[in-house]
This record gives structure tokens, C-alpha cells and sequence, in this order.
């Protein structure tokens, strides 16, 4: 049997040499990669799958190939074939890439959109595994698989993050879940520490940048997605910046995101340099979690990021969130995927929460309430779990992490009372009522009078 491995970041590819180091992924005949750059103008500059790092976890496989290739002028993310096209498609594909007529096993990450889907479907007969390498894999499938995928599908590989925490992605199918344990991952990044060249590493900073551990930020790319806009981003940045100072750091690493803007970050060193912060940006292809092992920060700061949990999980370095509160209040619908994250970094990482560590059954408590809104026709077997969580949670806590019209949508305790009448639609009723008391009034008075009035004789009695 050949193995087909589809990977569109360089975190996915430590997640796969973690679990084929921890016998988690059988032998087979071959283990290909398929590569999906997601890049808007992939040809322009090179690919994650280029750096030196990359290169290291792909020597672990027989052969990768490049979907972009292949799907030119079609991008990864969004191609998906017609039916009618799929047993075409199958033969071309296997002599494209060398498979032979053999059974197939497929490796994807987002069971719910393309490549995924579309290969799933191309390779009719191929056994899936899907392997969750983030926070996702703690909430909801957002979309269910169609029968003839849902059948294959052996079961979930995921990066055990969170112990003692159990995944829901899949789990309304029965897909058996199968942990990778987060100190293999940490040995793979270890590893490859040690391997990489020293002109992959992040520059020195200069030489009047203060002494001891610097405090390092972990950028995303939030107004690039529209979850808030770019000046919102800066300030977020800023807070972190102010936190880090705060507590002691004199200096500040900033590791922005792959594929964010330089906005926000460009406006953060403006404003410290204003205020005499040390701040440096480092712009590299490494992983977050290769910097931090190169640099040993003594803290680091972010919004959401899944390197959050690796840093805090995996190598035991101090780590705290800000800004979660107000992106649970901004992201919408209440079914974006980026809410289950929000939900677990602000629940264990945002300040707020220091003096109240969460329980994994209470976390557990939480996403199934979270995933039952998010998911009410897909998770509908978990509406007594969501009942039996909010009924005693103070309204306060519902607030953070419900949109109180969801639950009133769904009838679940939390809900908004029942609304009053408008004020003008109350005054034209008191009208209306009014004028049908007055015509009543009249109508009563008319028939009194006609009643009090002597009757006319009209020509006197028959004869």
C-alpha cells in the first residue's frame, strides 16, 4: 500500500514525522507528500516547503510532490472536480504521480474542504486518516462528510496539546482518536534545532539591546481575515508589548505570521521606539516554536496561536494570551472554527483566569455547550450536556463565551427574556383600544335612547 500525505504548512509536517517516530503511521510500500502551497501568488518567492527546515522533515518521506502544479491555474483550497470527472481524474493522477493500481491510504488535515474533500473523493476506494495538528481538533466537524468518505475514514491523528482532553472533531462518526504525545513533537523540533545551518537562525539582537531573556510575541495575521481591523491588531500588539515591559522584560522579539501584512507590526515599532522599548521583528521562515528554542525567551505573548500550547505543553515555557475576550465578542458567525480556540486560550492562558485553573472535565463541559451551538443540527445529541452546563453558569461566564441571541435561537437556558412591546407600539394600542371603548360607549348610548323613544303608529290597527 502507498501512503499519500497532504501537507500545506511546515507545522504539519512535524505533526506527521511525530507520529511515524512514534509508530502511530504503519510501514508501507511508499510514503509520498503532497504539497499544497496556499499562497495567493504561489510562484512569486519560495515556498514554505523550500526552507532548509522543510527540506530535513521531507527527507523523512520517499518523495514529495507539489499539487500547485498539477491543478495550475486552479488553486489548492478551492478545486473541487465534478462528479462526473472523478474515474478520469483517478487514472490521471496515478499515472502522474507514479501509484500504480495498488490500494491508496490518504493522510489529510481538513477533512471538510478542498484538497482534502476532492481527493477523497477522486480516490474512491483509498482508506482516510485525518490528522489534526491545532486547537481545531477540539471542536466540531463544521461539515458533515458525505457517506462514501465517511465510510473510509479509520480514524484521528492529533497532537496531544491538552492533556486529558478529549477531541470532538469526527466524534459524532465514532472515529477512533489516537493521540500524538507532545514530547515527540518537542524532540522533533529539537532535533531539527540542532540540524539547521546558523543562516536560518534569527538575527542577534544589537548590541545596546538590554540583557537577560528577551519576551517574545507571536503574531497572527487577524486583520488580514477581517476579525478586526489593522489599527486594532496594533494596539492588541501594543498591549503585549506594555505586558512584557511590565513584567520585567526589556526587550521584545516580534515573530510575525507567514502570511500577515506588515502593517500592524509596523506600527507597533513605531510606537516603541517612541517609548524607548527594544523591539525586534523577526521575519524568518523558521517555525515559532525553532525560534523560541534558539532564543529562550522568558515569556511569550500571543492572542490564539496554536504555538501558544505547543510552547506551553511540549517545552514548558510561560506563556499568556491577550485580547481573546474581545475577539470571542467580534468573530462571527458563531460557527467560525476560530471559536474553539478563542474559547481554550482565553479559558487557560488570559490572565483573567490566573487564580482559576480549568479542570479537563469542565473544559470538556465548556466546548461541548460551545460545540452544540456552534454545530445544533450536526451535535444535536449533545444539547442535554449544553442544558445541564449552562443552567447553573453565572451570566457573566455566558457572556464570554455564548452570543445570548444563539441561545435564546436554541432554547437554552442563558437565554433573553422575552421582549416587551416597543414603546410606540404600546401607545397606538392604549389608542386603539381608546377609540373602540368610545365607539362602543356610543353604539351602548344609541340603543338606549332608541329604547327610551315612543314607538310612531303606523296607520292604526288592521281592520
Amino acid at each position: 500500500m502507498k501512503q499519500l500525505f497532504f501537507v500545506s504548512s511546515p507545522f504539519q509536517l512535524v505533526t506527521l514525522v511525530a507520529a511515524i517516530e512514534a509508530d502511530l503511521i504503519a510501514e508501507a510500500e511508499e510514503r509520498i507528500v503532497v504539497i499544497a502551497d496556499n499562497r495567493i501568488a504561489y510562484e512569486v518567492g519560495e515556498g514554505f516547503y523550500r526552507s532548509e527546515m522543510s527540506q530535513l522533515l521531507l527527507a523523512r518521506f520517499d518523495r514529495w510532490v507539489l499539487l500547485n502544479d498539477a491543478l495550475k491555474p486552479y488553486s489548492c483550497s478551492q478545486w473541487s472536480p465534478r462528479e462526473s470527472d472523478l474515474i478520469i481524474l483517478e487514472r490521471t493522477f496515478r499515472a502522474l504521480w507514479d501509484l500504480g493500481d495498488g490500494p491508496l491510504e490518504l493522510y489529510v488535515e481538513s477533512i471538510q474542504a478542498p484538497p482534502a474533500t476532492s481527493f477523497s473523493r477522486i480516490f474512491r476506494t483509498a482508506l482516510i486518516t485525518v490528522y489534526a495538528d491545532g486547537l481545531m481538533v477540539y471542536g466540531p466537524t463544521r461539515t458533515a462528510p458525505g457517506t462514501t468518505i465517511r465510510q473510509r475514514i479509520g480514524r484521528l491523528l492529533y497532537l496531544d496539546l491538552i492533556p486529558g482532553l478529549r477531541p470532538a472533531l469526527l466524534e459524532e462518526i465514532g472515529a477512533p482518536a489516537s493521540s500524538i504525545d507532545a514530547q515527540r513533537f518537542a524532540d522533533v523540533l529539537r532535533s531539527l534545532a540542532g540540524q539547521l545551518s546558523p543562516a536560518d537562525e534569527a538575527p542577534a539582537p544589537g548590541t545596546d539591546a538590554p540583557a537577560g531573556p528577551p519576551a517574545l510575541i507571536v503574531g497572527q495575521y487577524l486583520s488580514d481575515i477581517g476579525l478586526i481591523t489593522v489599527e486594532e491588531e496594533s494596539d492588541l500588539y501594543f498591549r503585549m508589548v506594555e505586558l512584557a515591559r511590565d513584567r520585567g522584560f526589556g526587550s521584545v522579539l516580534f515573530k510575525r505570521h507567514p502570511a500577515a501584512s506588515y502593517a500592524a507590526e509596523s506600527a507597533v515599532r513605531a510606537r516603541c521606539e517612541e517609548i524607548g522599548i527594544a523591539f525586534e521583528i523577526l521575519d524568518t521562515p523558521e517555525l515559532v516554536e525553532i525560534t523560541a528554542l534558539r532564543r529562550e525567551p522568558g515569556l511569550v505573548i500571543g492572542c490564539f496561536s496554536t504555538a501558544l500550547m505547543t510552547l506551553r505543553t511540549a517545552f514548558g515555557v510561560p506563556v499568556v494570551s491577550l485580547g481573546t475576550a474581545e475577539l470571542l465578542e467580534a468573530v462571527a458567525p458563531y460557527e467560525n472554527s476560530n471559536r474553539v480556540p478563542l474559547v481554550l486560550t482565553h479559558r487557560l492562558l488570559d490572565p483573567a483566569n490566573a487564580d482559576t485553573p480549568a479542570r479537563p472535565e469542565e473544559l470538556r463541559s465548556l466546548l461541548d455547550a460551545v460545540a452544540y451551538c456552534m454545530q445544533p443540527e450536526l451535535r444535536a445529541d449533545l444539547r442535554d450536556r449544553a442544558v445541564e452546563f449552562l443552567t447553573p453558569t453565572p451570566l457573566d461566564t455566558i457572556r464570554t463565551y455564548f452570543k445570548r441571541r444563539r441561545l435564546t435561537a436554541l432554547d437554552l437556558p442563558g437565554r433573553l427574556p422575552p421582549r416587551a412591546p416597543a414603546r410606540g407600539l404600546r401607545a397606538r394600542a392604549r389608542g386603539v383600544a381608546r377609540r373602540l371603548a368610545s365607539a362602543s360607549a356610543d353604539v351602548r348610548h344609541g340603543l338606549r335612547e332608541r329604547a327610551a323613544s315612543p314607538r310612531k303608529d303606523r296607520g292604526g290597527p288592521r281592520r
